[in-house]
């Protein structure tokens, strides 16, 4: 779908994307890492209501509007960054948690914190249904791949 017509009337989110080299500044003490890929990523952020007739298109069958937030919205990164520092800010707070839209990174130095840690941001997953993609669920790993970079203690 083009929707650069909307994207031209909307009014752009001001909520800022992490730098990824602020990101990386936080993981150098670490040795555990667990990383979670969020499957369908803006798709998990529903369009308000009342608004699904802005995304409206046609297909040679119907009309159709859009439920959920597609890749090519404006403003599509920034909600979904908002949406997830929404649900996991606490832990984010915590200073073991960093998140870059859908990619998701536990990162500790203690094996038992970071289970606990893994536990409740899987709780906030299960109570909060953003979708996980099986495959890219990586746990409690020494050396791990995460934004382009290879990550593991004193090293990336």
């Amino acid at each position: 779908m083009d929707y650069r017509k909307l994207d031209n009337i909307t009014i752009k989110s001001s909520y800022t994307i992490p730098r990824i080299a602020d990101l990386v500044d936080l993981l150098s003490q670490a040795s555990i890492f667990t990383k979670i890929d969020l499957r369908w990523g803006y798709n998990n952020v529903c369009i308000q209501k009342g608004d699904e007739w802005k995304t409206a298109f046609i297909t040679h069958c119907d009309l159709y509007e859009a439920n959920v937030m597609y890749f090519g919205f404006s403003n599509a990164p920034a909600t979904f960054q908002a949406m997830m520092n929404n649900i996991l800010g606490d832990l984010i707070r915590g200073g073991h948690v960093i998140v870059y839209l859908n990619d998701i990174l536990i990162f500790m130095d203690n094996i038992h914190q970071h289970r606990k840690i893994m536990q409740e941001v899987l709780k906030q997953f299960r109570d909060n249904d953003p979708f996980t993609k099986p495959k890219k669920r990586f746990f409690e790993k020494n050396s791990i791949e995460y934004l382009g970079m290879i990550i593991s203690k004193g090293y990336i």
